[in-house]
């Protein structure tokens, strides 16, 4: 858990920017950037949340803005 406190600490202001792009323009979501993010940030709450690495969430959590207020 400490290193998914960590890694959130550390890259949240950069992940949170491109979940924004994409919620204003769907193309920002074909990008390597937004994958990298979605990939880095799904490692991280499964850390945080004791889940298994092999955790899969809905595009759908990612574009929820209640939910980025709640991963703030």
């Amino acid at each position: 858990m400490n290193n998914g406190v960590k890694d959130l600490s550390d890259n949240w202001e950069n992940w949170n920017s491109v979940l924004k792009k994409s919620q204003i323009d769907d193309k920002e979501k074909l990008t390597k950037e937004y994958t990298d993010t979605i990939q880095d940030l799904t490692k991280t709450i499964a850390d945080l949340t004791g889940a298994s690495e092999d955790l899969e969430l809905p595009d759908e959590f990612f574009d929820s803005a209640d939910n980025l207020e709640l991963i703030n």
